[in-house]
């Protein structure tokens, strides 16, 4: 609600406080689902002017208060009113009392401004205190009472059709109805469920638009000007079963309960600790140690380094790593590769996470008789080749399940490589041995590894180990010149990948669990 401070117009009268707040209730909790009374509020409609009404919030012993709603803020055609200090004769209950109303506050809403009345209190007490709700809710049908002044039905239903439209940035909500609807100001909007949701805040007058303050945040304002107290507003939200004032004062209660209750258990527990500290302490007597128990424990304790470290040797064998029409080609291709291995122990306490490193060195060759490529018309062939290559593996494994003699364990990783020492093996149709060329430059290689560990032993295991490339074959570019026409003997190379097995000697720690 965008309301500002409320403005004092009337210095205030002494409070009385809300004597009567339980008599206004003078319907239970469970009156919220009964049958709605659109005509409930008619008691609360106070007539102070032509076509212009208030509307009852509260009493006290001495006093019953209203509310008008008056347009006071300067605005194109519409000029500004003010608030009178006093209505000589206000009607209550439908005229049957009528007495002096003096202003006592005001706040101001945007261009409109919400005017507190006080008047004597008449004998019987006949407005209604429960329930008020909100213009948001667009749901059902909203209707007001009929003005005397425009109509022979005095103070029925209104019939015609009110629709909100929308609510302003000020708060305030703009209302669509029919030209002939002759609303009047100060007029209570009813729900179909029967509780107040607003009041109309200016007469239609003919217009088709006309604009109406939410109830919540009369509400709010009354709030305000009771110096945050319910003085001026004892009605009952819908879904409570008492105004905000009665469910705060609840709430402060309990919160003050709920504080002496932890600060008397607290005080409790300091007493019993003060007692126990105070008691003399009788001799502790030491449990025999269970030596089996120890042992288990020492044994499931083991100290593992951060770093382990130990010794591999791979060898793999792949496919042909080029296309060899009715020829079986799978593992004439291999490659070998040797070197340290560094265990990083992630999980030091059980083993089961590590991270391997294994730089090395490793060879690959392939062969294959009569050749692996040939020139036109065989002058030369090519029936050997191979490179040397120095890389750094490096793979993050799982230890999988194991017992007291063995454990398996699977590992995944790449294997960054640098390729140098090309080297071929050739032969001519006329010559009876081959001849090795050597070819100068280096290349980069790039590999994806997988392995599966299926025997770890306490200073070895043995794996199965998968390979693929993820760069082209080294030295594809490579041009050979064979009686002055030049060849690529490595251009139809392919991706390759491999399978073999892999041996570990582990020289420092153990294998996980």
């Amino acid at each position: 609600m965008s309301t500002k401070t409320p403005k004092l117009t009337y210095q205030l009268f002494p409070f009385l406080g809300m004597l009567l707040t339980a008599m206004l209730l003078d319907l239970s909790s469970s009156a919220q689902s009964s049958t709605a009374d659109t005509r409930g509020f008619v008691n609360n409609v106070v007539e102070v002017g032509v076509s212009e009404f208030g509307f009852v919030t509260a009493e006290d012993s001495a006093s019953i208060y209203f509310v008008i709603i008056r347009h006071t803020g300067n605005e194109r055609n519409y000029p500004a009113e003010f608030t009178p200090q006093t209505f000589r004769n206000a009607k209550f209950y439908n005229g049957s009392y009528r007495a002096k109303a003096t202003k006592v506050r005001e706040a101001k809403m945007d261009v409109f401004s919400l005017a507190l009345y006080s008047a004597p209190k008449p004998a019987e007490t006949k407005w209604k205190a429960n329930y008020y709700y909100t213009l948001d809710d667009k749901k059902g049908k909203l209707s007001t009472f009929r003005d005397k002044w425009v109509s022979d039905e005095i103070w029925f239903m209104h019939n015609a059709k009110i629709e909100v439209q929308k609510k302003a940035k000020s708060g305030i909500y703009s209302l669509k109805v029919t030209k002939d609807a002759g609303l009047a100001r100060g007029m209570p909007l009813i729900n179909d469920q029967g509780y107040i949701a607003g009041i109309i805040a200016e007469s239609s007058l003919g217009a088709s638009n006309v604009r109406a303050i939410s109830m919540d945040d009369v509400t709010e304002m009354l709030y305000l000007l009771g110096n945050n107290d319910c003085r001026y507003m004892h009605m009952v939200q819908m879904g409570q079963n008492a105004t905000r004032c009665v469910l705060e004062e609840i709430a402060r209660k309990e919160a003050e309960e709920k504080a002496a209750a932890e600060a008397a258990e607290k005080e409790r527990l300091a007493k019993l600790k003060e007692d126990k500290n105070q008691q003399p302490k009788a001799p502790e007597k030491k449990p025999a140690k269970d030596t089996a128990i120890a042992v288990a424990v020492a044994k499931d304790t083991i100290k593992r380094h951060l770093i382990d470290f130990g010794i591999s040797a791979s060898l793999l064998g792949g496919p042909k790593q080029v296309d060899m029409p009715g020829e079986i080609s799978y593992f004439k291709t291999k490659t070998f590769h040797a070197g340290i291995d560094l265990y990083l122990n992630l999980d030091r306490k059980k083993g089961r996470y590590r991270v391997t490193l294994k730089p090395g060195f490793g060879s690959f060759s392939e062969e294959n008789t009569p050749s692996l490529w040939s020139s036109g018309g065989q002058d030369v062939k090519i029936y050997k080749s191979g490179y040397k290559f120095i890389e750094m593996p490096v793979l993050l494994e799982r230890q999988l399940f194991g017992n007291k003699k063995f454990s398996t364990a699977l590992g995944v990783g790449y294997a960054p490589g640098y390729v140098f020492g090309k080297q071929y093996t050739w032969t001519d149709k006329d010559a009876a041995q081959g001849f090795q060329t050597k070819v100068s430059g280096s290349a980069i290689q790039h590999r994806l590894l997988a392995e599966f560990y299926f025997y770890q032993c306490k200073i070895g295991r043995l794996g199965l180990l998968y390979a693929k490339d993820m760069t082209a074959y080294p030295f594809k570019e490579y041009s050979l010149e064979v009686n002055g026409d030049s060849y690529q003997p490595f251009a139809d190379r392919k991706k390759g990948w491999y399978l073999g097995l892999e041996l570990a000697i582990r020289l420092r720690g153990i294998w996980g669990k």
